[in-house]
């Protein structure tokens, strides 16, 4: 029992030191080191007095595993933050011009099928379409013409399908740019104050302490 109060006291306490790491990496655009010891001595320090100070090898490794968790998801909670917050600023939200440019590129395919020619501005080619300047003049206004056809309904689930598309698409993207932005965070510096919370999350739970 009491390595259960142990480790909920150790998780608690590590959930707390993963909010203040991401917090402070976010909204400080900096990591400090010393955070992560200090989460690994607060983890230690937790499940020590959760066990009732009995100390031993399974409270420390109940907190070198707690301490790991939360340093590393403090970490990975910052780089998502930063992911999502760039995601956020570039998000897409379909308007009737964006819409439109989904007509555009329907119509595109049927025109490559059957072989018609296509003249198009200046700098632009066919994968350049995201506002009106990027397609030809006469390929915009027969897609606008096309759109403007349809019932408001019409248009307001063609836009809604779209921002499906799109949303599942950022969010793909942001999982990726997660994965790859929290993999190359690490440096040599990271190796080292992690070793010391691990450490120190170890020997103060091993020590246990004083009845």
């Amino acid at each position: 029992m009491r390595l259960f109060i142990g480790a909920g006291i150790g998780v608690l306490a590590g959930l707390i030191g993963a909010a203040i790491w991401a917090a402070i990496s976010y909204y400080g655009n900096v990591e400090i080191g010393w955070i992560a010891w200090a989460i690994g001595a607060a983890v230690g320090f937790a499940v020590a007095v959760g066990t009732s100070g009995e100390g031993g090898a399974t409270p420390a490794t109940i907190a070198v595993v707690i301490a790991a968790a939360s340093v590393l998801g403090g970490k990975y909670a910052a780089t998502a933050m930063h992911v999502d917050e760039v995601i956020d600023a570039q998000h897409i939200v379909v308007t009737d011009e964006v819409a439109i440019t989904y007509v555009c590129d329907s119509l595109l395919e049927e025109a490559f099928e059957e072989g018609e020619p296509m003249t198009w501005p200046d700098g632009r080619d066919v994968e350049g379409g995201y506002t009106q300047s990027d397609y030809p003049a006469d390929l915009w206004t027969e897609a606008e013409t096309l759109y403007a056809s349809w019932s408001p309904d019409e248009q307001a689930a063609y836009r809604e399908d779209i921002q499906a598309m799109v949303d599942d698409a950022e969010s793909i993207v942001a999982s990726i740019a997660r994965e790859e932005g929290f993999m190359s965070s690490f440096s040599a510096f990271d190796l080292l104050w992690g070793f010391l919370a691990l450490g120190t999350a170890f020997k103060i739970a091993f020590a246990g302490t004083s009845k």
